[in-house]
Parts: C-alpha cells; structure tokens; sequence
C-alpha cells in the first residue's frame, strides 16, 4: 500500500508542473499580450478621441510627440541630462506636410513590424515607442542601433529645425 502512494504521490509531482507549464502556454497562445504591449480602452473613455499620435523617446532621452499631424520635439536640457552638460536642443512644434507626415508614419510602422528589433527592457541608446491609434495603444523599445531605429530617427532628423549654435 506505502509503495501505491508513493506511485501516486510521484505522478501526481511530475503532472503538476506540466499542468502549470500547459496553462501559461494556453495564455500566450490565447493572444495575451505581452507586459504592457498593447492596451485597448473602452471607445467611450475619456480622452478617447479617436485620433492618431506617437510618442518616441530618443537614446539621449529628447522626445518626440505627434498628435495628429503636428509634432512636438521636448529635448534634454544640460540640467537633466546624465553628463550635466548634453543639450538636445531648442524645443519646437510644427505642422508636418503631407508627405513628412507620410515618410513619419511609414517609419514608425517599420518599427512596429520589426519585432526582432524589440527589446523588453530600456537600455543607455534604446529608443522608446508609444502609438496610438483609434484607442489602442502599442508600446515597445527598440534596440540602440537596430536599422529601424536608424530610419526613424534619420526621418526625425530631417524634420527638426536647423540648430542655431
């Protein structure tokens, strides 16, 4: 009888783990998304308009901000900045045309699509996005140097105005 349970005691040891391993594999099958990858509020929430806009922080922590088709550059300044002396800049806002609105979105599309560039966690150089559109969010890092990162930011280059240094 003590040799049946213990039988029973040692199945029921290696079942368990694989039972826990099956259902975290059901929840990533069922299209969970990954840590605050994409949320989805209700249509009526408040401050849900509806409309298009991103958010990307660069590796030296300037930030770009479109809302529609305006966009916004909030730089580092030498107080906020690690070295105490980087400077991003002079901040702006701006109406994009038509086509740098275009060239803008394409980007940040490419950089959506390009899973393999995502990373989990912000490191020194990642860039940081945020979209969102007609009430979903989508949030992801993308790795310092990755060839994405690269054309956003060459796009994001071309439309800030020159510095008067």
């Amino acid at each position: 009888m003590a040799r049946r349970a213990w039988t029973v005691a040692r199945a029921l040891g290696l079942l368990l783990p694989a039972l826990l391993v099956a259902a975290a594999l059901a929840g990533c099958a069922s299209g969970a998304a990954p840590r605050s990858d994409v949320t989805k509020p209700p249509a009526d929430a408040p401050g849900n308009t509806g409309r298009s806009s991103a958010r990307y922080a660069d590796g030296s922590g300037n930030v770009y901000a479109l809302e529609g088709d305006r966009l916004r550059y909030s730089p580092v300044t030498p107080e906020a900045s690690s070295s105490g002396t980087y400077s991003g800049g002079d901040p702006f806002e701006k109406t994009l045309s038509p086509q740098d609105l275009s060239d803008l979105t394409r980007a940040l599309d490419a950089a959506l699509e390009a899973k393999g560039s995502h990373i989990q966690d912000r490191v020194m150089m990642s860039g940081a996005v945020t979209l969102e559109r007609t009430g979903e969010r989508q949030s992801f890092i993308l790795a310092a140097g990755c060839p994405e990162q690269r054309a956003l930011e060459a796009v994001l280059a071309r439309l800030v105005p020159a510095r008067r240094d």
